[in-house]
């Protein structure tokens, strides 16, 4: 059984991010029976692994891809290995993001602060 958790963190006012990335995954053709909308108050990736991983005998998921920003995905892999306890596999996929490029991100001032904070 495949499932697509949505994380979201609350933003400004009063709204998750799933309040948005819930509608469009639908919209895309996900069906809702597959789809699990987790909501949270984490300010970094470790306090949402915490709030997305399944504690021991929740569920029987034994794998699971991360897509996450591609200036982070190693962090953020080894964050969710970390909660996980090798009670999964997680494998990480790297997400665009249109202010930092892995293959030149020294270029601009965006992508340096990226990189450096």
């Amino acid at each position: 059984m495949k499932k697509v958790v949505l994380s979201g963190a609350r933003e400004s006012f009063r709204h998750f991010e799933t309040d948005y990335s819930g509608p469009l995954a639908l919209s895309l053709g996900v069906p809702e029976k597959d789809l699990m909308i987790v909501t949270h108050r984490a300010r970094s990736t470790l306090e949402e692994a915490n709030a997305v991983v399944p504690g021991n005998g929740a569920c029987r998921i034994r794998s699971m891809i991360l897509v996450t920003s591609n200036f982070h995905t190693h962090r953020a892999k080894r964050y969710f290995e970390r909660v996980c306890k090798n009670r999964m596999t997680v494998i990480a996929y790297p997400a665009n993001n249109d202010f930092f490029s892995p293959d030149d991100w020294w270029k601009s001032r965006e992508g340096l602060k990226y990189f450096f904070l």
